[in-house]
């Protein structure tokens, strides 16, 4: 048989993974102009916030242990997973991924530029 001309088209869970990673892009744009190793000394709460996606060291332990993300992170090496590109973006995606409303933690997020993140039950209908 012949080979259909037609591309596969993409699964809902792939459309889904693709709006995901566009939303972190932008979100890691408006927090650290997407610098893994962008330092605030003192954000708006008076701490600092590290990496790409501005965390607070409390914040990036508190939801690696809520997600289990990481489960080896502890307060001696979460300053150098914050400031770890790779895992910062795999935290805020599993995050994302499993609650979208913890979007809100981030400031970006309220800007027009960044807005609400995809939600995963919005392409599986």
């Amino acid at each position: 048989g012949k080979a259909s001309a037609e591309a596969p088209q993409p699964t809902p869970e792939e459309k889904y993974n693709l709006a995901l990673d566009i939303w972190l892009g932008k979100l890691a744009m408006c927090e650290s102009t997407n610098n893994p190793k962008a330092v605030n000394p003192m954000d708006s709460d008076g701490k600092p916030a590290y990496g790409l996606y501005q965390y607070k060291l409390g914040t990036f332990l508190g939801l690696s242990k809520k997600y289990n993300v990481f489960p080896e992170l502890t307060v001696d090496t979460v300053h150098k997973y914050a400031m770890d590109g790779d895992k910062a973006h795999h935290l805020t995606r599993e995050v994302i991924r499993t609650n979208p409303k913890e979007a809100d933690l981030w400031g970006c997020r309220f800007k027009a530029t960044v807005g609400k993140p995809p939600a995963l039950k919005d392409y599986l209908q």
